[in-house]
């Protein structure tokens, strides 16, 4: 029975409602997700800034923007706290991500959201819980990083050529690190700078490569094949 209740709730966590724009008061950006496979509406600085991590993180298999008011055991005429989005990982964990803005607006604040992190249904689902409080913050260098690298690979076009991710993986082979004016000066007459850009993008985005995300992406930037600390 636990089971069945876990699976139908997490079934309705993750279950996006039709793309469209819900929200006229605010500004709206139409964005692409490659791991949905679709294009739907996000709302204010902080919901681009939450799908950017989640598009963005190699971890997250799937989320939705979107989840449904949810109580979570508490008083039923409490509206409970609004959820900034559901996650889920490749080892099939759950993760729910709130605000700090929102857990604040609350009526009763921070003491519903601790009935909520103790309630049966977040324990049957085993689900993790992230507080964010700096989704306002675009200004970051490594969520201008994202944002970057991200604009070369959601659109529903978007083809990466393997023939490029293997030839960036096997100069790899040879150098630690490789500044991106040289690595595009490789290309030059055999591929278009942003087939080779977007190739690039989609090694760093899956942890292929690395770039250092505390300094803008630029064609200064030096990618390497070892993680940056």
């Amino acid at each position: 029975m636990k089971a069945l209740f876990a699976e139908t709730l997490r079934e309705k966590l993750l279950r996006a409602p039709p793309s469209a724009r819900r929200n006229y008061t605010v500004r709206g950006r139409p964005v692409y997700s490659r791991k949905l496979g679709r294009r739907f509406y996000v709302y204010l600085d902080a919901g681009y800034a939450m799908w950017l991590e989640l598009e963005f993180d190699p971890s997250v298999v799937a989320f939705n923007m979107e989840p449904p008011p949810m109580t979570f055991g508490q008083d039923k005429d409490s509206d409970g706290i609004a959820m900034a989005a559901v996650s889920i990982d490749e080892a099939n964990r759950l993760t729910l991500h709130f605000t700090q803005a929102a857990i604040d607006k609350s009526a009763k604040g921070a003491s519903l959201f601790e009935q909520m992190k103790a309630s049966q249904e977040i324990k049957v689902l085993g689900a993790s819980i992230r507080i964010w409080t700096d989704l306002d913050d675009l200004d970051r260098l490594d969520r201008a990083n994202k944002h970057t690298l991200l604009r070369y690979l959601c659109a529903p076009q978007v083809v990466v050529n393997a023939g490029i991710e293997k030839e960036i993986l096997d100069k790899f082979k040879m150098v630690r690190t490789i500044c991106l004016w040289d690595l595009l000066h490789i290309f030059t007459g055999r591929a278009d700078e942003e087939e080779v850009k977007t190739a690039l993008a989609n090694l760093i985005v899956s942890k292929q490569v690395f770039l250092d995300m505390t300094k803008r992406f630029a064609l200064l930037s030096n990618i390497s094949r070892h993680e940056i600390s």
